[in-house]
């Protein structure tokens, strides 16, 4: 067992002190000893794998919406061909235009 704890601090809601994480401190980085949990390099390689998740899911709705965008534009001066659809269609680009 490591004779040295993990480095970082930990904070519970409300708290003032935080406290130290009781892991042994395993990897040394930074001349600070880190458990495999709180290592910065951990932290930044699941850091980078959920940012690229949550750049995926933008990506994907950016492109639902060009998608939507281009198909309004398509459906400028035709009838309606069921009454209702093409404007609900405008309601909800209308509606994607303002989140973005």
């Amino acid at each position: 067992m490591s004779e040295h704890r993990c480095a970082k601090r930990i904070w519970s809601h409300g708290g003032f002190n935080g406290r130290a994480c009781q892991r042994p401190g395993v990897i040394e980085e930074d001349g600070k000893h880190w458990c495999h949990q709180h290592a910065p390099s951990a932290v930044s390689e699941r850091r980078a794998k959920s940012m690229e998740k949550v750049n995926a899911a933008i990506r994907k709705e950016s492109n639902e919406i060009a998608r939507r965008i281009a198909c309004l534009a398509a459906c400028a001066g035709v009838d309606d061909p069921q009454p209702g659809e093409l404007a609900a269609l405008r309601a909800e680009v209308a509606r994607m235009k303002e989140r973005v």
